[in-house]
Order: C-alpha cells, then sequence, then structure tokens
C-alpha cells in the first residue's frame, strides 16, 4: 500500500510545488498558457491515479456473493 500513498500525494505536489517553476503565460498549449494546461494535466493525471488505487486496494475486492464496502 506503500505504492498508493505515494499515487495520492503525486497529483498534489504537482500542482503545489510544480506551478510555481512553470509559471508562465508562454508556450500556449491548446490554447491555453502554460501554468493552467499544467494544472490542467495534473488533475486529469489526478484522476488516473486515484482510479488505480481504488483498483489496487484490497478492500475494495470482494467475494463473489458479496456486497462491497463492508469492513470488519
Amino acid at each position: 500500500m506503500r505504492l498508493a500513498r505515494w499515487l495520492v500525494a503525486l497529483p498534489f505536489l504537482g500542482i503545489l510545488l510544480g506551478t510555481a517553476f512553470v509559471n508562465q503565460v508562454e508556450p500556449l498549449v491548446l490554447g491555453m498558457p502554460f501554468v493552467l494546461a499544467w494544472i490542467v494535466g495534473w488533475v486529469v493525471i489526478g484522476a488516473a491515479a486515484m482510479a488505480l488505487v481504488y483498483t489496487i486496494d484490497p478492500l475494495n475486492s470482494a467475494p463473489d456473493g458479496q456486497e462491497g464496502g463492508e469492513r470488519s
């Protein structure tokens, strides 16, 4: 589960720390300033990372015939 913790933290760090280094208007990426494209990219990466964490989390896999989400 250590991998899942890093996958959760990666988008946070990318937006928080990376924005200071890419804060420039030029070049334009898909018509957006580079800093805005950077943030949009990290939001998409963050959604993909959350989907991957959900997939690899053992608490989300339920045996056949049982509802998921119940923890004991």
